[in-house]
């Protein structure tokens, strides 16, 4: 199991832009390439754009995201942009989201069990990670309780940058948060999905929750259905030797997100303690 992004290979121009996916036509066929963000994304620098939605859903937990794909080239590296554009971005710009792809030699059984069909895709739950902000009400009492002392700690949480740096877990009610500072790209003012308008450096609440992947079976892959972090330069070096592999991204993608979604959650615990 490795964790990595769509690439170029993946998609093929229609209509001069790159909307669907060449080998992964069947999987991508009646839901295109956008994609929404989550409140931890944003949170964490995601550009949005707050007039195109997916599938013209007007939600603003619908908004489009632009994201990273894994190819790149000296200083520059390749996104999906919010029309549906391949363009070229600065390998040190961090505002582009984060969509994982999970790759496996076969997708394991217990994963197939879990398939949801749903209208035009393949979908299952895997694996834990923050999505999206508390209502004002939640966010308010997390913090009386946090300023008490008063909410327990896991130990553990989400890594945020190359370094390893994270946002805490909390548990309270039986259910997981963090507590993650709001940082950002150019702006001084977001709206997030409950509504409400946060000032960037300020702090929120944001609920842990299961992961939702489009399942590709051909291709033995998982794609993450919306973008799931920001804030991850994509390399730091002057020129690239068009590896993939050997890129910073990949690096944190497989030696901190990875174990923070996946080899940490209950989920996966639950299946190592019962097989």
């Amino acid at each position: 199991m490795e964790m990595s992004f769509l690439s170029i290979s993946d998609m093929f121009l229609f209509n001069d832009r790159f909307t669907y996916s060449n080998k992964l036509k069947d999987t991508f066929k009646n839901i295109g390439l956008f994609c929404k963000s989550s409140d931890y994304a944003i949170v964490k620098g995601a550009s949005i754009y707050n007039d195109l939605y997916v599938n013209s859903n007007h939600n603003l937990g619908n908004r489009v995201c632009p994201y990273f794909i894994k190819d790149s080239y000296s200083l520059y590296n390749r996104y999906m942009e919010y029309d549906g554009n391949l363009l070229w971005i600065d390998s040190n710009n961090s505002n582009i989201g984060l969509r994982p792809v999970i790759v496996f030699d076969k997708i394991p059984q217990f994963l197939l069990d879990r398939i949801i069909i749903n209208d035009g895709y393949y979908s299952l739950y895997f694996g834990e990670y923050p999505r999206n902000v508390c209502p004002i009400n939640r966010d308010i009492y997390l913090n009386i309780l946090f300023n008490r002392g008063n909410l327990e700690s896991t130990n553990d949480g989400y890594a945020f940058d190359i370094n390893g740096n994270m946002d805490r877990k909390y548990k309270y009610n039986n259910e997981m948060f963090i507590k993650s500072k709001i940082n950002l790209f150019d702006k001084n003012f977001i709206r997030l999905s409950n509504g409400l308008i946060y000032k960037n450096n300020s702090y929120v609440w944001i609920k842990v929750e299961p992961v939702e992947w489009i399942v590709d079976i051909n291709n033995n892959m998982l794609i993450s259905k919306d973008v799931l972090l920001s804030g991850i330069k994509f390399d730091n070096r002057n020129k690239y030797n068009m590896s993939f592999e050997n890129t910073k991204m990949y690096n944190f993608l497989n030696s901190y997100m990875i174990n923070d979604m996946i080899y940490q959650s209950i989920d996966y615990k639950m299946r190592v303690k019962t097989k």
